[in-house]
């Protein structure tokens, strides 16, 4: 979220309290709190809906992907940020699925040893 351009640092700040309440997400749940999540079909990514543009837009989305670890309930990887009327298209797809194998290379071997 560091790269995302938002003309109000309180926007950005607003955005990132909703960012955080992933940690309290579990892949059965259809909520994170007062927010929708769902999973993108056939993927192994989901969304956050933020239903507030903060001025900017009509919404957001945060995409996301979880990585299995010894973790009590794994790691979430935030992959985007996109505005809610950006549609989903496959060119897009591609590029967060490679962000998603980014983040799962990245993290520490002994984090996943099943992948």
């Amino acid at each position: 979220m560091h790269h995302l351009v938002m003309p109000r640092l309180t926007a950005r700040a607003q955005l990132r309290r909703h960012a955080i309440k992933l940690r309290f997400w579990r892949q059965t749940e259809s909520r994170v709190a007062d927010l929708n999540c769902f999973r993108i079909p056939d993927e192994t990514l989901f969304v956050l809906e933020l239903e507030d543009g903060f001025g900017l837009a009509n919404g957001f989305r945060i995409i996301f992907c979880e990585v299995p670890n010894p973790e009590p309930d794994g790691t979430i990887c935030v992959l985007a940020v996109i505005r809610a009327d950006d549609p989903l298209t496959t060119t897009t797809l591609e590029i967060l699925r490679g962000r998603g194998r980014i983040a799962r290379e990245r993290l520490p071997a002994d984090s996943h040893p099943e992948l």
